[in-house]
């Protein structure tokens, strides 16, 4: 995701795993607004979205994996500690 954030553009091989903060729970505990923006960041992009999981924990937070022919983007996020955790692996 820190790969559409900074304006790099698309770079195989690239590995990005980030470990952020925020005190935005509500950014932290609902999906709709990372789903607007990778699905945006995608298509900016010319990937290719083969499908996608989304899950919402009762207690705040999700977790969702979107897969491309390119390779991965993953997001898990804990509102409660305010953490979240971002994967993304194009090949």
């Amino acid at each position: 995701m820190l790969l559409f954030v900074t304006g790099m553009t698309y770079n195989p091989g690239l590995h990005i795993i980030a470990e952020f903060d925020s005190s935005n729970t509500a950014m932290l505990s609902s999906s709709a607004n990372f789903r607007y923006y990778i699905d945006n960041a995608i298509a900016s992009q010319g990937l290719n979205k083969l499908g996608e999981f989304y899950h919402e924990f009762p207690d705040g937070g999700f977790t969702a994996v979107v897969c491309l022919t390119e390779s991965h983007i993953a997001i898990h996020t804990l509102a409660r500690i305010w953490q979240g955790y971002v994967r993304c692996f194009p090949v």
